[in-house]
């Protein structure tokens, strides 16, 4: 098995330059004119063993018309989750469990169909939800590695030397989960309930180059906001919310939905055609904001739970869903990532 360090250095050096002139131009969203381009798509299904979920990866057009691009072969008695694309899509990060014991992160090489060695310091614990930065150089995940009785903490890995990165003041002494760094590793979201919580749950911007967390005005709310989930300049943060449609509503109350908060304007932006009815969940973006995945349980789908595709800056006409054909299954998918397809 290959090194991940090295597979990422070299494959990854493309996705470091466009979040770059992204960050310069000032925009995390397409122009309205650009053609669209091929997406790759993993996710976990139940459809073929209710019991074991098994990664699968999709390609797509970025207009109508997809295929299944093969999968993680599964193991007996595994269940593989929470599949994370890099940055170029040459790489998926997923979380692997076997009955009967602790929840691990592993890295498969999609061109190569195999896995990649992924060196993380050896700990007796759960760890779980990766999130790679387009460098190739780090990977957040959650853990309950610390043992001290104090729930779940974030870390963040150097895949180059396997070694965990000093974050002073990041964790507290309450369950601190869901991870997504920025496409340069510079910005670490996540969720998190703490005494100073505005709601049930809050999202949270640290700055691994400072040691700080950012404020982000006007995104929570005294409801639940979680999963959240970053452009590749850190610009957008896509969440979910429990917040009720009526602002004086109970707090939490309202149905799980999806919403999308950009820092540059400290405002929640609207998502017309996107939420319905059911709950909307585990949002994915593409490193430039203009595709959104996300799962759904609304009753039209084809299973319990269902993938959809947002295209929020389309080359023509208003922002709008995209047919997944042949995506979905009668039972349940879920755990989307989406980024640009390789070689495009």
């Amino acid at each position: 098995m290959r090194e991940v360090a090295g597979v990422l250095v070299r494959s990854l050096r493309w996705v470091a330059g466009m979040t770059a002139a992204s960050a310069i131009a000032g925009y995390s969203a397409p122009l309205k004119a650009a053609p669209p381009r091929a997406l790759l798509i993993s996710w976990s299904s139940y459809k073929e063993n209710v019991g074991y979920p098994r990664v699968y990866f999709y390609r797509h057009d970025g207009l109508g018309q997809g295929k299944l691009q093969g999968s993680i072969p599964p193991g007996q008695e595994r269940s593989d989750v929470q599949a994370r694309l890099s940055g170029d899509g040459r790489l998926c990060f997923y979380n692997y469990e076997f009955v009967g014991k602790a929840a691990k992160l592993a890295a498969w090489d999609i061109a190569a169909n195999q896995e990649v060695s992924l060196r993380i310091p050896a700990a007796d614990s759960v760890e779980m939800t990766p999130s790679p930065s387009n460098d190739g150089k780090w990977l957040a995940f959650s853990s309950l590695r610390r043992g001290n009785g104090v729930g779940w903490n974030l870390f963040v890995l150097n895949l180059e030397t396997g070694t965990l990165r000093e974050t002073p003041g990041l964790n507290s002494d309450e369950d601190d989960r869901m991870p997504c760094l920025s496409g340069d590793g510079s910005l670490l979201a996540y969720a998190a309930s703490r005494p100073d919580s505005v709601g049930l749950q809050d999202i949270y911007l640290y700055d691994l180059r400072s040691g700080k967390h950012l404020p982000l005005p006007g995104l929570n709310t005294t409801s639940r906001e979680t999963e959240p989930y970053l452009s590749g300049d850190g610009k957008l943060i896509a969440f979910v919310s429990s917040r009720p449609a009526d602002p004086k509503g109970v707090p939490g109350t309202g149905d799980l939905n999806i919403f999308l908060y950009d820092r540059r304007s400290a405002r929640v932006e609207q998502l017309p055609g996107l939420n319905g009815p059911g709950s909307e969940q585990s949002p994915a973006l593409t490193p430039d904001g203009r595709y959104l995945c996300f799962v759904s349980e609304r009753i039209s789908g084809a299973g319990g739970r269902d993938l959809y595709l947002y295209d929020r800056e389309p080359q023509s006409g208003s922002p709008r869903l995209v047919p997944l054909p042949d995506l979905n299954s009668f039972r349940d998918e879920v755990d989307p990532s989406v980024t640009y397809a390789p070689g495009l």
